[in-house]
């Protein structure tokens, strides 16, 4: 980020795709559909039986002025991220989307994960499913105002299946 000169490389755009196959998709930081600073992350499978496992910000977030998603369409999925900022959380003005179509889903996510948001942003977790099995430590949006920005964030789960929304 460029704060202190003109002179910088803000933004960018990565998409990957995947038709099928029951994947492992392992990574730390800034994974699985989560993009930082004007920028566009996309993570979209298609079908199977997947893992997802990461650290913080991952899976769907979307951080300072930016998108992140993870879509998947099929399949029973597994969601674990070890730190948290994670798994449809939308932070400093930013949307960060984590949707799940089919298949009986777990999420273990921390600190401000599941359709979390802080600081302007905007959270969705979706499961149209299930949303049954869940862990998960503060993911809902701030009561008050965020002391970093002064706006507050607008987080939500979502369930079709029930027809109920969480938070």
């Amino acid at each position: 980020r460029p704060y202190d000169s003109p002179i910088g490389a803000s933004g960018g755009i990565g998409v990957l795709i995947d038709k099928q196959g029951n994947d492992q998709y392992i990574g730390d930081y800034f994974a699985q559909g989560s993009s930082y600073w004007y920028s566009l992350g996309i993570l979209h499978d298609m079908n199977g039986d997947d893992t997802y496992i990461a650290g913080r910000y991952a899976q769907g977030a979307g951080i300072h002025v930016s998108a992140g998603a993870l879509i998947d369409e099929g399949g029973s999925d597994s969601y674990l991220v070890t730190f948290g900022v994670a798994q449809g959380m939308g932070h400093d003005f930013g949307v960060g989307v984590l949707a799940d179509f089919h298949g009986d889903n777990t999420y273990k996510g921390g600190t401000l994960s599941g359709g979390a948001a802080t600081c302007g942003g905007i959270g969705i977790l979706y499961d149209r499913d299930s949303l049954d099995d869940l862990t998960r430590e503060r993911s809902q949006s701030a009561d008050t105002p965020d002391d970093s920005c002064g706006a507050y964030g607008f987080g939500i789960w979502m369930n079709d299946k029930s027809g109920r929304i969480i938070q």
